[in-house]
This record gives structure tokens, C-alpha cells and sequence, in this order.
């Protein structure tokens, strides 16, 4: 499967947030020394501050195979 770069949209918002919460605030079985879960707890991100992205300067690249961001 191939994964392509694509400039992301404001309907990714939620997939985009929920991709940096998973990877910084992982699930209890999923741990490991990378992670910031034994630091602080909540969430890394909402979508809210990722569509304010939007309204910025910021332009966000998001990796996709298929319609799945990775």
C-alpha cells in the first residue's frame, strides 16, 4: 500500500486530532517510554485547536493511504 502527502483540510480536524492523541496519550495497554502518559494525563490535542490551525498561517501536511490519515 502506498502512502501519499497531501495538504490537509479542515474536515481532518478530528481525524488529525485524534491521530496525536493516540500517539502521545496512548490507551493503558498501549505504553511504552515514548509516550507522555505517565507525565501528565488528558488529551495532547482537540479539534478544536487543530481547526484554529486553519485559520492561521499554518499549513498542515497529513500522510494518507487510502482516505486513512497515518
Amino acid at each position: 500500500m502506498k502512502t501519499f502527502l497531501r495538504s490537509a483540510s479542515e474536515l481532518d480536524a478530528g481525524k488529525i486530532a485524534l491521530l496525536v492523541n493516540r500517539a502521545y496519550r496512548p490507551l493503558p495497554h498501549e505504553r511504552g517510554w515514548t509516550h507522555e502518559a505517565d507525565l501528565v494525563t488528558g488529551r495532547r490535542t482537540t479539534e478544536e485547536q487543530v481547526l484554529s490551525l486553519f485559520c492561521s498561517q499554518s499549513s498542515i501536511l497529513v500522510a494518507h493511504q487510502d482516505a486513512e490519515i497515518v
